[in-house]
């Protein structure tokens, strides 16, 4: 049997909101990570980005909560004003795509992506996103797997 190894990447990990659940979630202290299987390896990032369509807003106090939808499946996104100015994100509304850069974060048993950019894209980059994150998770297999010599 294979040992499975494990990857800290250093970056932001393209993860689908499908990946985005809490059985692949870790926390030691306050510190949050995705921890995604990949072929024998497991990645792990507390960096990702995401992918998916606005689907609701919610408005909390002191933050305000995005509910993106892809492939049936959904992911929280939260934005602080520290982070992103909210008076800036007038265009983010229902059915707008977007890709969102992140930490993933877990409070009171919800997990959501705080996130630290979101930017609007074409429905059509949902395939390029796709696409790029089988090449980068490849990329990350081959540079932890020694080559034959």
């Amino acid at each position: 049997m294979a040992e499975e190894r494990a990857a800290g990447v250093d970056g932001h990990l393209r993860v689908l909101p499908s990946e985005i659940r809490a059985e692949n979630i870790v926390k030691i202290g306050a510190a949050v990570s995705l921890n995604l299987s990949f072929k024998d390896v497991t990645l792990r990032a507390r960096k990702i980005s995401t992918i998916g369509v606005v689907k609701s807003l919610y408005k909390g106090r002191s933050f305000q909560d995005y509910t993106l939808s892809f492939e049936e499946h959904e992911v929280i996104v939260r934005v602080w004003p520290d982070k992103i100015p909210v008076e800036t994100m007038g265009w983010l509304v229902e059915g707008t795509p977007v890709l969102v850069y992140g930490m993933i974060r877990e409070f009171n048993g919800v997990i959501y992506v705080s996130a630290t950019l979101i930017k609007k894209v074409p429905e059509t980059y949902f395939e390029v996103f796709k696409r790029q994150l089988v090449v980068d998770r490849e990329l990350i297999l081959r540079s932890i797997t020694p080559t034959k010599t």
